[in-house]
């Protein structure tokens, strides 16, 4: 796993595991070491992941430090159909990308 400064594509912490560990296990532990490498006149941390990383104890971890984050979520059903059922006028343009559109939904999976 590898964890980078994005303005300056510097890697700020990385960790090697075996190829049989499932990518989101001991996230919290990795994040609480990552988090000792950050300088401290840093403010603001943006954390993006993938769905492995999608799981409440890292969604909790990452409001408790005040972390702003993007988790890819699983792709349930009812999470689709939610998706799908976006309609035309809640679309929004982005303002700093033009072209790229999206809608936004509120979702709570089970537990």
């Amino acid at each position: 796993m590898y964890s980078f400064v994005s303005k300056t594509e510097e890697m700020l912490h990385s960790e090697l595991r075996s190829g049989n560990t499932q990518p989101g296990a001991k996230a919290i532990a990795y994040f609480r070491r990552m988090k000792r490498k950050i300088p401290q006149e840093v403010q603001e941390v943006y954390l993006r992941s993938d769905s492995a990383f999608y799981n409440k104890r890292v969604v909790y971890y990452c409001e408790g430090e005040g972390w702003t984050f993007c988790i890819t979520a699983d792709q349930t059903a009812p999470l689709q159909q939610l998706m799908e059922n976006v309609s035309g006028e809640d679309w929004k343009e982005d303002r700093s990308h033009l072209g790229l559109w999206y809608g936004e939904v509120k979702y709570q999976p089970v537990g």
